[in-house]
C-alpha cells in the first residue's frame, strides 16, 4: 500500500507522467498545480489539489482512504474527516449538486473513485515518441489504457525504458501502432488546441503566483545592522500583501529564522513551499535609508523584478507602498476594488509611531512575560505619536491577553483593557481581520458569549481568509465547544496556509488530546520536538503522558517546560525529581500544589491550576471549590471544562455540570 501511495503523487524526477489531465470542462495542470475551468482557475487549497491529483492519476480505480491519507499527509497524523473535507471542497469546485457525482464517487467504507473520462496530455511527447520509435512526433500526446498503467510504473527501476510499449506485442509492431494513432490524432489535437488556446498550458512566466514569502531584509553591512527595521520591513509588507485574498502570504513567524545573509532566497522559498519569494537589503545612514529589493520565482529562480530605493528615512512608508504595488503587478494579480483599497491603506503616516510599533512587535519573538510587558510600553508610545494607529491598538490588546495567559495579569484587568483597545481599533478601521479575531477570543474566553464569538471569527475569515493564525484561533474555539470534526477541518486549513508552522502542529496535538486519542497526541508532539524544543510542546506532551499514567515521562516533560521558560532553576528541577523518586506522583503533586499556593500570595494564579492539583489528588470537593472560583473569575481555564480529560472524574457530580452551564455551554 505504501508503494501505491507514493505513486499517487509522484511527479518530480519522472518525465513519463502526464503534464495535464482533462475531464469534462476542467483541465488539471500538474506542474503549476492549478485547476482550470475554461479560461479561469478554480480555487483549490493545496491539500484538495493533491487529493484530486491522486484520484485522477488512478481514474477508473477505487483509491482507499488509507492510501489517500498516506500520500497527501505524508508527515502528519490526521483524522479521516480531514480527507472528507477536501473531497467536499473538490465537489464544490466542480459545482456538483447533492447526490450528483459526475467526477468523484464515494465507495462506502473503502474510499473514492474518479469516474469521469480523463484525457492525459504529455507535454514532452516528442521526447517520449523518440524513445519508443526513434521518430519525432507532435508536442503533445494522449495515452490511454494499458499504456497509461504501464507508464505510471516507470521510474521505479531507475530510468528504465518507457513502459508504455512493453507488451507481448513486438516493439516494432506496437511502435507502428502508436505512430499511426499519433498521426491520426495529431491533426485533431492540433486543431483543438489552435481553436482553444486559452486551455493550453501557459508558459511559466505567465502563470499567476498564488503563494509568496517575504524574507527578513538583510543589512548591507554588519556595522549598520538594525534588526528591528530589517524584520519590520518584512512584517509590514506581509501585512499589506495579506490584504489580497487571492494571495497566500507566509506569516512573519514562518520567515523569522531566515536572517542569515548567506541563505539562498530561492532555497528558502522552496522550504517555505511558495511560488515566489521576496528578498531585500536595507541600510539606514543618518536620516536616509537605502532599500534594495528583488522578487524571485521559486519555480526557476528567475527575477520577476528588482529595484533600489534611496530616500529619507521619513519616506520609508512610501517605499513600502511602492514595493507592494510592484509586487502585485509582477505576480499578475487582478485586484478588486476592496483589495486595491486595502493594499493602498496606510495604518500610520508617522515614521516615529511606525518605528515604535515595530519595536513592540519585534519583542514577541521570544514569547516571554517580560517582553509582552515591554511591548505594551512601545505600543503606548506609538499611540501617543499617532492616536489613530489602529494596528497598535490591536497589538496592545493581544499583549494584554497573552499576559493573562501567563498568569501575569488577572482576567478582569487583562480583558477589560484588551476590549477597550479593540473597540478603538475597530472604530478607526472596521475591516481589520486581526481585531475581529482578537475580539472573538474575548467573547468566548471571558464573556462566555459563544454565538457572538463565532460571528467575529467568521467576520475575520471573511475579511482575510488566508491568515493561518485566524484559522488556528477558530480551531481553538471549535475545540472548546466540543466540535472536534470542525476543529480538525479548521486546523487543516491553517496548516495548508503555513505548512511549516510548529505551533499549528502543537494545536493539532492538543486536539488529539482533547479527543482522548493520547497516542496520536504523543506522536504528533514528538514530531514537533524533533524539529524544535518549544516549551509548550513539552507541556502538551506531559499532559498526554499523564493521562496515560506514564508519570515518569510526564515529570520530565513538565520539568523541561519549566526550565525552558525560566520558571524553575536547575536546583529546583533536581529537587522535584528527588521528590518524585522518593514519594512518587502524589508526592510531586503535593509539592506543586504547595508552590502554587505560595505563588498565589504574590500575584494572580489561575484557580484552574490549583483545582487540577486537587483533582489529581482525588480531592473532589476542593477541586470543585476552585473550579467555581475559575468560573467566577472568568478565567480562561473555564472554557475547557467541557472537554478537558483531567475533569473526567468530576463529570458525574451535578455541581460540575452546573459549572459548565454557567459558561453557557451544554454539558
Amino acid at each position: 500500500m505504501a508503494e501505491n501511495s507514493l505513486k499517487l503523487l509522484k511527479t518530480k524526477g519522472d518525465e513519463h507522467l502526464p503534464s495535464f489531465y482533462e475531464f469534462g470542462e476542467f483541465r488539471l495542470d500538474v506542474e503549476k498545480r492549478l485547476l482550470w475551468r475554461a479560461d479561469e482557475t478554480a480555487p483549490l487549497m493545496p491539500k484538495a489539489f493533491e487529493v484530486l491529483l491522486a484520484l485522477v492519476r488512478r481514474h477508473g480505480q477505487v483509491v482507499t482512504k488509507d492510501e489517500l491519507m498516506t500520500s497527501v499527509w505524508r508527515d502528519t497524523v490526521v483524522e479521516e474527516n480531514s480527507l472528507n473535507v477536501q473531497v467536499s471542497a473538490l465537489r464544490k469546485a466542480f459545482g456538483e449538486r447533492p447526490q450528483e457525482h459526475r467526477f468523484i464517487v464515494t465507495v462506502p467504507g473503502v474510499g473514492y473513485e474518479f469516474v469521469a473520462e480523463v484525457r492525459e496530455i504529455y507535454a514532452n511527447a516528442k521526447e517520449i515518441q523518440e524513445k519508443v520509435t526513434g521518430q519525432s512526433e507532435p508536442t503533445h500526446l494522449e495515452i490511454k489504457g494499458e499504456a497509461r498503467e504501464q507508464a505510471l510504473e516507470t521510474g521505479k527501476e531507475g530510468r528504465r525504458s518507457l513502459a508504455l510499449h512493453e507488451t507481448p506485442t513486438s516493439r516494432r509492431a506496437l511502435g507502428l501502432t502508436i505512430l499511426i494513432c499519433v498521426v491520426g490524432c495529431g491533426a485533431l489535437i492540433f486543431l483543438a488546441y489552435a481553436l482553444w488556446p486559452r486551455r493550453a498550458a501557459t508558459p511559466a512566466a505567465q502563470q499567476p503566483f498564488k503563494t509568496i514569502a517575504v524574507l527578513p531584509f538583510k543589512p548591507l553591512s554588519a556595522e549598520s545592522r538594525d534588526e528591528t527595521l530589517e524584520m519590520g520591513m518584512a512584517d509590514t509588507l506581509i501585512t499589506k500583501l495579506s490584504n489580497i485574498n487571492q494571495l497566500v502570504v507566509r506569516p512573519i513567524s514562518a520567515v523569522r529564522k531566515y536572517t542569515d545573509p548567506s541563505k539562498d532566497a530561492v532555497e528558502a522559498g522552496r522550504e517555505l513551499q511558495v511560488d515566489a519569494v521576496m528578498d531585500g537589503s536595507i541600510q539606514k545612514v543618518s536620516d536616509r535609508v537605502r532599500v534594495t529589493v528583488r522578487l524571485l520565482s521559486v519555480r526557476d529562480g528567475a527575477t520577476l523584478w528588482a529595484d533600489q530605493f534611496d530616500d529619507s528615512s521619513a519616506d520609508i512608508l512610501k517605499v513600502q507602498d511602492s514595493i507592494s504595488e510592484r509586487t502585485v503587478k509582477a505576480l499578475m494579480l487582478k485586484l478588486n476594488g476592496d483589495e486595491q483599497e486595502r493594499l493602498a491603506r496606510r495604518y500610520t503616516d508617522s515614521p516615529e509611531a511606525y518605528q515604535l510599533y515595530l519595536q513592540g512587535r519585534n519583542l514577541w519573538k521570544r514569547k516571554v512575560v517580560d517582553d509582552y510587558k515591554r511591548s505594551l510600553d512601545y505600543y503606548r508610545q506609538a499611540i501617543e505619536k499617532d492616536p489613530n494607529f489602529a494596528l497598535a491598538y490591536v497589538e496592545m490588546a493581544v499583549s494584554y491577553i497573552k499576559l493573562n495567559g501567563y498568569d501575569a495579569l488577572a482576567p478582569e484587568e487583562a480583558y477589560s483593557k484588551a476590549r477597550a483597545a479593540l473597540t478603538r481599533a475597530l472604530e478607526l478601521d472596521e475591516a481589520l481581520a486581526e481585531a475581529h479575531n482578537t475580539l472573538a477570543e474575548i467573547k468566548y474566553q471571558y464573556d462566555f458569549d459563544w454565538s457572538g464569538a463565532e460571528r467575529e471569527f467568521k467576520r475575520a475569515i471573511e475579511l482575510n481568509p488566508n491568515v493561518a493564525s485566524i484559522h488556528q484561533s477558530y480551531c481553538w474555539y471549535l475545540m472548546s465547544a466540543g466540535r472536534f470534526d470542525e476543529a480538525l477541518a479548521e486546523i487543516d486549513k491553517a496548516q495548508d496556509l503555513d505548512p511549516r508552522d510548529l505551533i499549528i502542529s502543537i494545536v493539532r496535538g492538543r486536539l488529539f488530546y482533547f479527543m482522548r486519542q493520547y497516542d496520536r497526541s504523543i506522536e504528533q508532539l514528538k514530531k514537533v520536538l524533533e524539529a524544535e524544543p518549544i516549551p509548550v510542546a513539552h507541556w502538551s506532551l506531559a499532559v498526554a503522558y499523564e493521562q496515560k499514567g506514564m508519570y515518569a515521562e510526564a515529570i520530565e516533560e513538565y520539568l523541561t517546560d519549566f526550565s525552558l521558560q525560566g520558571i524553575a532553576k536547575p536546583e529546583g528541577v533536581e529537587e522535584a525529581r528527588e521528590v518524585f523518586r522518593v514519594s512518587g506522583w502524589q508526592g510531586y503533586v503535593e509539592k506543586h500544589l504547595a508552590f502554587l499556593n505560595e505563588q498565589a500570595k504574590k500575584g494572580y494564579v489561575s484557580p484552574a491550576e490549583i483545582a487540577l492539583d486537587y483533582a489529581r489528588l482525588g480531592k473532589k470537593n476542593e477541586a470543585l471549590v476552585w473550579l467555581e472560583k475559575t468560573v467566577d473569575a472568568h478565567d480562561a481555564g473555564a472554557v475547557s471544562l467541557k472537554i478537558e480529560p483531567a475533569w473526567d472524574n468530576l463529570r458525574s457530580d451535578p455541581r460540575f455540570m452546573k459549572l459548565i452551564e454557567r459558561t453557557n455551554q451544554s454539558p
